[in-house]
């Protein structure tokens, strides 16, 4: 796998901008299957772009 770097810095995988791919992620969240979102959650940390929903306490 060739992994490199641009001259604007961004990481890139086999010609794939990585920045670019994960916020696509995260903003389509809801269109991914469940198992795809734990696999993005639990092995990449990467979670949907809007925060979580926690209690009032």
């Amino acid at each position: 796998m060739a992994i490199g770097r641009r001259a604007d810095g961004d990481v890139v995988v086999q010609g794939e901008d990585l920045g670019w791919w994960v916020n696509a992620q995260r903003f389509g969240w809801e269109q991914l299957l469940p198992v795809q979102q734990w696999l993005l959650e639990y092995t990449l940390t990467v979670a949907s772009h809007r925060p979580r929903k926690t209690s009032g306490r």
